[in-house]
């Protein structure tokens, strides 16, 4: 068994997973406060290490300066603060815009996150099964935009790889590569137009969207299932409430607000921790229980 089928979510119903990943990036996407960026940050990091593992680590180095060129940009265009740390080209650069581009970086950068966990964990035929029933064409749509970019990038290289052996690939003059790589976006573009045409051809022969569908790959919605959705509900609910009242409130300008440590604002923190880490905890014990189990092998 590979690491990949002995993943947590693997055997949880998608609808589940989907739940909790979708709630998780909305409430990064609407709260915009130092502490839920450091947690929501920090908790989609180490997840997309347990759910991606190690080329998650390579691709970092893709998202890092996204997050770099955000922090350092604001300020830069955003000259809103009370508080300026000094001057270029006599406009001021703020101690509030630069902590505002950091924090706001940070949120942008934990989205990119989440979503590259609901790659690794909403595969195609999990979106496929949730969506199809109700939603058949948008399904469709979504599961082959979804699979086109990996096949692009195979197919791409299978193409470079043949055209390596082509003796004008050898020139190393600009023109000549610039016309290899037209034709070679060419050659792709009329493998795509082709394979979409057989796939659409196929499935209406054998009656997509016409009667009710059946799904290959079946979930059944099982306790631990019910048990994870359950304290998902809960601690969002609870988390929405809090910061409905207040407990989340955070101002950047004119100047800093100071991070409240009252007892609300304590408990929201640590229940958005918990709302944050669950799928990393069970990927955590599961993991645990595979190697514990295997060293007894």
């Amino acid at each position: 068994m590979n690491h990949k089928e002995k993943l947590a979510y693997s055997g949880m119903h998608p609808f589940t997973v989907a739940f909790h990943i979708m709630a998780q990036m909305c409430l990064t996407m609407f709260i915009l406060h130092p502490v839920f960026v450091a947690i929501t940050l920090f908790a989609s990091i180490c997840t997309c290490i347990a759910t991606v593992g190690k080329k998650f680590l390579k691709e970092l180095k893709l998202y890092l300066p996204f997050y770099v060129i955000v922090a350092i940009g604001n300020p830069f265009f955003s000259h809103n603060g009370a508080t300026p740390m000094f001057f270029l080209n006599g406009k001021p650069i703020t101690y509030e815009a630069t902590i505002y581009g950091i924090v706001s970086s940070g949120m942008f950068l934990s989205i990119l996150l989440w979503c590259r966990v609901w790659s690794a964990v909403i595969t195609g035929d999990k979106l496929l099964y949730l969506l199809s029933k109700r939603f058949p064409k948008i399904a469709l749509v979504l599961t082959v935009t979804l699979r086109m970019i990996p096949r692009f990038r195979l197919k791409w290289e299978e193409l470079r790889e043949v055209r390596s052996t082509v003796d004008d690939a050898v020139d190393k003059g600009f023109v000549s590569k610039a016309k290899g790589a037209l034709r070679l976006f060419s050659a792709l573009i009329t493998q795509a137009l082709e394979s979409s045409m057989e796939t659409g051809t196929s499935m209406a022969a054998r009656g997509y969207g016409v009667r009710k569908r059946t799904n290959v790959i079946t979930y059944k919605f099982r306790a631990n299932d019910a048990l994870f959705f359950s304290m998902n509900v809960v601690l969002l609910a609870t988390i929405v409430v809090l910061v409905a009242l207040g407990a989340a409130n955070y101002v950047f300008y004119p100047r800093i607000m100071p991070i409240r440590g009252g007892v609300m604002e304590i408990a929201v923190y640590v229940l958005y921790a918990a709302q944050s880490i669950m799928l990393l905890v069970k990927e955590v014990k599961e993991e645990t229980l595979w190697n514990f189990y295997q060293s007894k092998i």
